[in-house]
């Protein structure tokens, strides 16, 4: 999953470097866009300068202007006339005259209302407080009025005045004297009109000053705008030239958007096409973790029901057990077989075998040995393989009856007798008779007569004509 989305993620990477790179192109193209729109409020900016300078003239040449102003304005102008390559600036003079002018005068009617304003605002509050003592000065004025209907007021200043009268009658007073001091008085008047006259020439000087040095200053900054307004100019003029040019690459540089914008387009589209590319690798990639998780659960649990199968399989607990069983039932058996048959037959189990191929497979074979040798238990005839039979079926009998914690009550032989000689079927007997004690009761199923005689009862079955007929004997 690794190796397949690896191609699919370095798309995506090349993908985003060459849309990076493409809105750099864009960032720059819009960069030179700004700059063409600023050079085309430029030149709007200076037709509207030279526009506005031709109005300006033709009103200053109509309005009626104070004489000294009007000079010094004349002076300015014909000196901004000798510039007349700069046409702007005559039209910035003026627009700045009338904005300082127009700045003034709502500086001033500001300044008058605000005026206006406090002088309201505290007449209000004056006749405000007025208003919450006009009980008070009621009530004063007419203590005023009772004191002067009385003339109970002033009397310290009465009392003076008395004293007065008496010191000027001490002093000998002469009106005479006091006629010519107030006639002299009044010829000196008029040094006080030439006094207040005096101080107002020295305000209009004053005045005069102020305007000449704002008149100065408006010089200044006029002479400080030209030169500004020159640089501009320049600046515009060179960047006029450039315009041409400018326009070509503007041209160049929509195109080069245009192609970028189709470029762009294709390559976002590309990059979603491969981000879906990548969404489904990235699924397929989650489902084969899933899957694989699944796959190694599956085998995991594959190896254990292996496990348990051949535990429980021919090859497992069984064969453990018969590992385990097989010696102790060869021991039992041969110990049986040996009294049945004199010691002259012994078996053993084998529990693999070669193939012919050279392999080795499971198996169980019963192999008995007597006088002639080893051989497979097939090829004995009836009353060995009998002998053998019996031997390890009282073998196998008595290892259940041990692992299963019980003891064998009952033993049950049927035939099997008929394929012994005599000295077999008395060896036979003689087994029986021998594990006897491990058995509550034996019963041998047969059909010769001369076995009945040899255990001490028998339950004897004839058939009559009349039915089946059973007679207990001994």
């Amino acid at each position: 999953a690794e190796q397949a989305l690896a191609p699919v993620r370095a798309t995506i990477a090349d993908n985003e470097q060459e849309l990076a790179k493409l809105r750099r192109q864009a960032a720059a193209i819009e960069t030179l866009e700004r700059q063409l729109a600023q050079a085309t409020a430029w030149e709007q900016e200076r037709n509207d300068i030279v526009q506005r300078l031709t109005a300006l003239e033709a009103k200053l040449a109509t309005d009626e202007i104070d004489p000294p102003l009007q000079a010094e304005l004349a002076a300015v102008t014909a000196q901004l006339t000798q510039f007349d390559h700069i046409t702007g600036l005559q039209n910035d003079l003026a627009m700045i005259n009338d904005e300082l002018t127009a700045c003034e005068r709502q500086l001033r009617e500001q300044s008058r209302l605000e005026g206006e304003l406090d002088s309201c605002q505290r007449e209000l509050e004056r006749l405000q407080d007025a208003s919450a003592k006009l009980p008070d000065v009621e009530a004063v004025v007419a203590e005023l009025q009772r004191q002067i209907e009385t003339n109970d007021f002033a009397h310290e200043i009465r009392s003076a005045g008395r004293q007065v009268e008496a010191e000027i009658a001490a002093l000998n007073y002469q009106p005479e004297l006091l006629e010519m001091a107030e006639a002299k008085i009044r010829s000196l008047t008029h040094w006080e009109q030439e006094e207040r006259e005096l101080i107002l020439a020295e305000q209009r000087y004053s005045g005069e000053l102020k305007l000449r040095s704002q008149t100065q200053t408006l010089r200044d900054h006029a002479e400080h705008k030209r030169q500004t307004l020159q640089a501009e100019a320049d600046t515009l003029a060179n960047e006029l030239t450039k315009l041409p040019l400018v326009q070509t690459t503007v041209t160049q540089i929509k195109q080069r958007l245009d192609e970028t914008a189709r470029a762009l387009q294709i390559a976002e589209r590309d990059l979603t096409e491969k981000q879906t590319y990548l969404r489904q690798a990235e699924a397929a990639a989650a489902q084969l973790e899933t899957l694989q998780a699944q796959e190694r659960q599956l085998r995991e649990r594959s190896a254990l029901f292996a496990e348990l199968a051949e535990a429980f399989g021919k090859k497992g607990v069984q064969a453990m057990l018969i590992e385990t069983a097989i010696p102790q039932i060869e021991d039992e058996a041969n110990s049986l077989l040996a009294r049945l048959t004199d010691g002259q037959m012994h078996l053993r189990f084998e529990m693999q075998r070669d193939t012919k191929k050279g392999d080795t497979v499971e198996t169980l074979d019963v192999r008995v040995a007597d006088a002639l040798g080893t051989r497979d238990y097939k090829a004995f005839s009836g009353g060995e393989a009998m002998r053998v039979n019996f031997a390890i079926r009282i073998a196998l009998s008595r290892l259940l009856a041990h692992r299963a914690g019980a003891r064998l009550e009952t033993l049950v032989i049927d035939e099997g007798f008929g394929t012994l000689d005599a000295d077999g079927r008395e060896r036979m007997v003689e087994a029986i008779t021998a594990i006897q004690q491990d058995f509550a009761r034996i019963i041998v199923i047969t059909h010769i007569d001369d076995l009945k005689d040899r255990f001490p009862a028998t339950l004897e079955i004839r058939k009559t004509p009349a039915g089946s007929r059973w007679e207990l004997r001994g």
